[in-house]
């Protein structure tokens, strides 16, 4: 992520099918709801119960084919 330049970023849960296979929404935003079944299920949802946030982002790097610049 360090090589990464930060273009654009909102806060959601907009994504959380990437995860766990349905949108957001449909879970109506109760936690307990959420599939628990994988190591990145668990984790996701330990960290969303410790306060933490989904989000989107966008950012590029540029190579040259031998370095890296941000």
């Amino acid at each position: 992520m360090k090589d990464f330049r930060l273009l654009h970023w909102h806060s959601g849960n907009n994504d959380l099918y990437r995860v766990f296979g349905r949108a957001w929404n449909t879970y109506n935003g109760d936690l307990d709801k959420l599939p628990y079944n994988t190591g990145l299920q668990r984790a996701y949802v330990d960290w969303l119960r410790q306060g933490g946030s989904g989000g989107e982002s966008l950012g590029v790097f540029v190579f040259d084919g031998e370095n890296i610049y941000n």
